[in-house]
């Protein structure tokens, strides 16, 4: 396991409160966790096949659904593989969500996966009121 490091890109105090977001990766887990006042909230499941990083499954617990710590894992794991060389694979649709709306990343993608990404984000519809 890596040593917890504090989490960067948007990752800062949560508003209103003085708690701030740590994320780690948990290497024999395969996944990067994200943890709020020392207690895990969530994590952004991964495999790595190849020099690529498949990113699978994120799960945030539901009494921290509202902190809004999805891009705050999922761009952690986005420049952690970027700094090891790693292509990404996004199965996940928060992570295709993510590179849709920030494209920055999608540079990670590869080129043959770029439409596959932007196909599976399917944003969510709200009914009209």
């Amino acid at each position: 396991m890596t040593p917890l490091k504090e989490a960067g890109d948007g990752c800062g105090q949560l508003p209103g409160t003085k708690v701030k977001p740590v994320v780690r990766q948990n290497q024999a887990a395969e996944q990067f966790e994200i943890y709020l006042g020392g207690h895990l909230a969530g994590f952004l499941r991964y495999r790595l096949v190849n020099g690529e990083m498949r990113l699978i499954e994120t799960t945030i617990s539901r009494e921290h659904r509202i902190d809004n710590l999805v891009p705050c894992l999922i761009s952690h794991a986005l420049r952690v593989a970027g700094l090891k060389g790693l292509t990404v694979l996004p199965l996940s649709p928060a992570v295709c969500g993510f590179i849709s709306m920030h494209p920055q990343y999608m540079h990670l993608v590869p080129v043959g996966n770029h439409r596959d990404t932007l196909l599976q984000y399917r944003p969510r519809r709200h009914p009209q009121r």
